[in-house]
């Protein structure tokens, strides 16, 4: 049983500010993923939000992503660090086994 269930909500109001979503309405509506679809999860749910609304749930998602993404940086700096710091101690090591062996 691989299918994803897939949940659409059809209320008339946006989940995002609150605003009744009515046909001919000054601001334009959509539907946005509870869950972001990156994180392959196994039932989507979709919701209505208004575009202000929608732009502003994928920018602070967008800032999750910068912010998971300049951790993962820091990670990989510092075991790069400890990469390099190894491969000196080795030439150095190599190295004075050659001066002592001369």
């Amino acid at each position: 049983m691989n299918e994803k269930l897939t949940i659409s909500i059809t209320n008339n109001f946006c989940w995002g500010c609150g605003e009744v979503i009515s046909k001919g309405a000054d601001k334009t509506y959509s539907h946005h993923h509870a869950i972001p679809l990156r994180l392959k999860p196994k039932r989507n749910i979709i919701i209505p939000v208004c575009d202000t609304c929608h732009l502003k749930i994928n920018s602070e998602d967008s800032n999750g992503m910068i912010e998971l993404l300049k951790s993962n940086m820091i990670k990989m700096r510092s075991l790069m660090r400890k990469y390099e710091l190894v491969i000196r101690r080795l030439n150095i090591k190599e190295q004075f086994e050659k001066e002592a062996g001369k």
